[in-house]
């Protein structure tokens, strides 16, 4: 989870031009991680909301090479669906029932 908020605000600071607000804990228990996702998604839709239209033709580094910032965000959020689906079947495991899917 942390590194999902991780990633999440690094794409977004990237996209939008703004400063990474979400600092790597050295604390990874529940309730840190949970606030450190919950205040990632808080900026994510913060940035997005006041993102310009050309951001989104600008072409940008990441991780994965150059991108433009339209193909930033489809990176973002497939990366986001990858992990919620680890997540799912890890709880499914440990006969926990995951949390009921939201669009």
């Amino acid at each position: 989870m942390a590194h999902i908020a991780g990633a999440n605000s690094f794409s977004f600071s990237t996209l939008s031009g703004q400063k990474d607000p979400i600092a790597k804990p050295t604390n990874f228990d529940k309730a840190t991680v949970i606030t450190m996702l919950n205040d990632s998604y808080d900026f994510c839709i913060s940035a997005l909301a006041g993102l310009q239209h050309e951001r989104l033709l600008q072409t940008f580094d990441s991780p994965a090479g150059k991108m433009t910032g339209l193909e930033l965000i489809l990176l973002a959020t497939d990366h986001t669906a990858y992990h919620r689906g680890q997540c799912i079947v890890y709880l499914r495991a440990k006969n926990i029932k995951p949390a009921q899917y939201q669009f």
